[in-house]
């Protein structure tokens, strides 16, 4: 309890937002690294930091030290091999200032689907991207500002082959058709790229860097496909296209019914809280240096056998020691002595002045004084 009531004293308010800002961080790391499919990354690199974090308590300095070499060249290799989806993630912490411009598509979902079915009984080429909740601004060239309603006519007059922009896509967001002739990036898989069309392999792009759903109709085939997540497949009838935009718009579109911000993933949050708490106290709060006094007790060692000890005075000593709040928590306080060694003493009285060497202590504790000083040994001959 008093250690308790101590930590407590010493915990602030800026202690508090520390731990919090960490933990949203965290938080925001690990839906990045489920969305990009990098959870294994996520996991090992736990590991590692969890095989560290034991290395340095247990105080294994050739581990700690391979491993803090380990964890600079570890950390350039993700950010040269992720450099795109940190891009993203720093994009995702902008979108909260932006999200009234960059609202999520809100179609009328029977309207898109029956024209996305004449167009492809038409065989006329055709590629809508519904906006997630991702800025695609970045990645997207040319096309035209409209903001018109979304309707058939619109739709098809747009993908008219005679149309100034029938070879680009359609922006659709904020309920609005927003822009068209627009250029997509294509896919990063040259080898699948190179079995698609050019509006299949857009698709495939754009749906690869960020969250939105992109329907194309095939020219040559007269089929319609959907693009998401970075995985193109083909839909076979209406009705499961209408399913499919649906769902996405159930995702991605504020639902009236839908639980508060704060009460989605309690587990994932639960879990960033905890370890930035426990990254807290070990790099912060347990290496915070600080002051303790022990009652330490005078152990004599190697009387000669032709005398007798009379008194140690006095018995116990006060030792104040310093160092980190970890090491003097581990710290076993009952095994801790001053060790006298009287081996080459003479009978009467013997002034000890007392220093670290008679004490069993780690290296990272610093003995700062003793009360008293001196111990007065007396010996007698038997």
């Amino acid at each position: 309890m008093g250690k308790l009531l101590s930590f407590l004293a010493g915990f602030s308010l800026t202690d508090a937002l520390d731990i919090a800002i960490v933990s949203v961080l965290l938080y925001l790391a690990w839906s990045w690294f489920k969305r990009t499919k990098a959870a294994f990354v996520a996991i090992g690199m736990l590991i590692l930091t969890g095989v560290y974090i034991i290395a340095r308590i247990l105080n294994l300095v050739l581990t700690a030290y391979i491993f803090q070499g380990f964890f600079a060249v570890f950390l350039l290799a993700i950010i040269i091999i992720f450099q795109e989806e940190l891009r993203h993630f720093f994009e995702r912490l902008a979108v909260l200032s932006l999200r009234r411009r960059l609202a999520p598509a809100s179609i009328e979902t029977e309207e898109l689907v029956q024209t996305l079915g004449e167009l492809a009984q038409e065989r006329s080429g055709a590629i809508i991207v519904l906006r997630g909740r991702d800025p695609i601004e970045r990645h997207i060239t040319e096309g035209y500002d409209l903001g018109g309603k979304i309707s058939r006519a619109l739709l098809k007059s747009i993908f008219d082959p005679h149309s100034e922009g029938h070879d680009g896509a359609v922006v659709v967001g904020n309920k609005l058709v927003e822009r068209f002739g627009v250029y997509l990036p294509l896919g990063k898989d040259l080898a699948q790229n190179a079995r698609l069309g050019t509006r299949h392999a857009a698709a495939l792009g754009i749906s690869e860097l960020t969250d939105a759903l992109c329907l194309v109709v095939s020219e040559e085939r007269g089929t319609i496909s959907i693009a998401q997540g970075g995985d193109l497949r083909e839909i076979k009838d209406l009705g499961t296209l209408r399913a499919e935009i649906d769902a996405f718009l159930h995702e991605k579109l504020p639902q009236a019914c839908e639980k508060p911000v704060w009460a989605r993933n309690l587990r994932e949050k639960a879990a960033a809280v905890l370890l930035s708490f426990g990254l807290w106290f070990h790099f912060v709060h347990s290496s915070k240096a600080v002051l303790r006094d022990y009652d330490v007790p005078v152990s004599l060692h190697n009387v000669p056998a032709s005398l007798r000890l009379e008194a140690v005075e006095p018995p116990a000593v006060r030792a104040t020691l310093a160092g980190p709040q970890r090491d003097l928590y581990l710290l076993d306080s009952s095994r801790l002595r001053a060790h006298l060694d009287v081996s080459r003493a003479e009978p009467g009285e013997l002034d000890i002045i007392l220093s670290r060497d008679f004490f069993s202590l780690p290296e990272s504790l610093v003995l700062v004084r003793v009360d008293p000083p001196t111990v007065k040994v007396r010996l007698a001959r038997k």
